[in-house]
């Protein structure tokens, strides 16, 4: 049986599930923001039509999102951006300023360009302000509400012992997630780094895309390193509503595009590290039928192109590909870095309490899941 999930912003609260310092750190920091001026700066977006906006909020670890609530039923959300999470409680640990703004500048940017070039479902931008001396009092956007869950919110309501997607669904969502994945890949750009806007032309963007012929090796293309479930809108059927965070997105070289989503109890075999426990070897059993699915999917997508002239051609992401020397060896690394990360995070570190502007250091996954 499946268990009731408030949909959405339903399921916001007050804060009163928060304590100690993590509860004050929240509170703060609604206290400091200046909720007329973000009204203002809302209405005006719409000719000055009359808006509130909600008590509940969502937050994460940089972000607390509140509902904005227009007098003719539109509904918006308001993205802050809070200060820094302090080194437990003892001091803080903040970014430089420009790491910060940059980092927002460039998700904001990606959202746009993916947008422009993909059919994936973005909730679109309708303004943001990066100043953090602005009348709102921090950095914040202005973006489309979504009436969904995360894929994580849905999966818990499922009964039964799933690791990350209820099995009467993992196929349907891996196909979802195969066709953004594929997407994605299929932007050839010129160079390899986040996306940004042009400083000289707001409309274009850098990297540009690869004046180059198919098949030229010397192009990358874009992978998301945070597409998970808890980034994925969906509804009660596991139809995927929304990518919801874009801040982790880069031009790769292609043996990076092949990545196995976090959280999704799926994986691959790393080389050198040894685990016969079966739910490891489930997990990369999960992990083969992925890669097959997301082939069966390009290959789909390249016929669906094949017979329209003037569709981007699409990058075929194959099993084999999955399984290359190139990508595991690239697959290693960032599971060595991340494991690093998890130690640094143990003893106290900076490093993995900070999110950095790579979007390959991607935040480690709790609880840490064994490859």
């Amino acid at each position: 049986m499946v268990h009731p999930l408030p949909v959405g912003s339903a399921a916001w609260t007050g804060g009163e599930e928060y304590g100690g310092e993590y509860s004050e750190r929240i509170h703060q920091f609604i206290d400091k923001v200046n909720q007329k001026a973000l009204l203002s700066y809302a209405s005006a977006l719409r000719e000055n039509r009359p808006c509130t906006i909600s008590r509940e909020f969502s937050v994460g670890s940089f972000n607390l999102v509140r509902k904005i609530q227009f007098d003719d039923g539109v509904e918006w959300i308001a993205r802050l951006r809070m200060p820094p999470m302090p080194d437990q409680g003892r001091r803080a640990v903040p970014p430089a300023v420009e790491g910060i703004l940059l980092d927002m500048e460039s998700e904001l940017a990606t959202m746009e360009f993916v947008r422009q070039n993909t059919d994936i479902s973005i909730p679109k931008v309708y303004g943001y302000d990066l100043n953090d001396q602005n009348p709102v009092g921090c950095p914040f956007s202005i973006l489309e509400y979504i009436h969904g869950n995360t894929t994580e919110e849905v999966s818990r309501t499922y009964p039964g012992k799933h690791e990350g997607i209820p099995a009467p669904f993992e196929e349907k969502l891996w196909r979802q997630v195969a066709k953004i994945m594929v997407q994605l890949a299929s932007i050839r750009l010129s160079k390899i780094g986040s996306i940004i806007r042009n400083e000289a032309d707001p409309e274009s963007f850098v990297p540009p895309p690869a004046a180059r012929a198919d098949g030229d090796a010397a192009d990358f293309g874009l992978a998301n390193y945070d597409l998970n479930p808890n980034n994925l809108l969906v509804d009660q059927e596991f139809n995927i509503l929304a990518v919801i965070d874009w801040d982790s997105v880069a031009a790769v070289p292609d043996a990076a595009l092949y990545r196995f989503p976090f959280l999704m109890g799926i994986s691959c075999a790393i080389p050198g590290v040894v685990d016969t426990h079966p739910a490891v070897m489930k997990r990369q059993q999960l992990g083969r039928r992925f890669a097959e699915v997301v082939e069966a999917v390009a290959r789909e997508q390249s016929g669906v192109d094949c017979e329209d002239a003037n569709k981007r051609h699409t990058f075929l992401l194959t099993k084999a590909g999955f399984f290359s020397k190139e990508s595991m060896a690239f697959r290693s690394l960032i599971y060595v870095k991340m494991r690093q990360d998890w130690v640094n995070y143990k003893n106290g570190g900076q490093a993995s309490l900070t999110k950095r502007l790579n979007p390959l250091a991607t935040p480690w996954p709790t609880p840490w899941p064994t490859p």
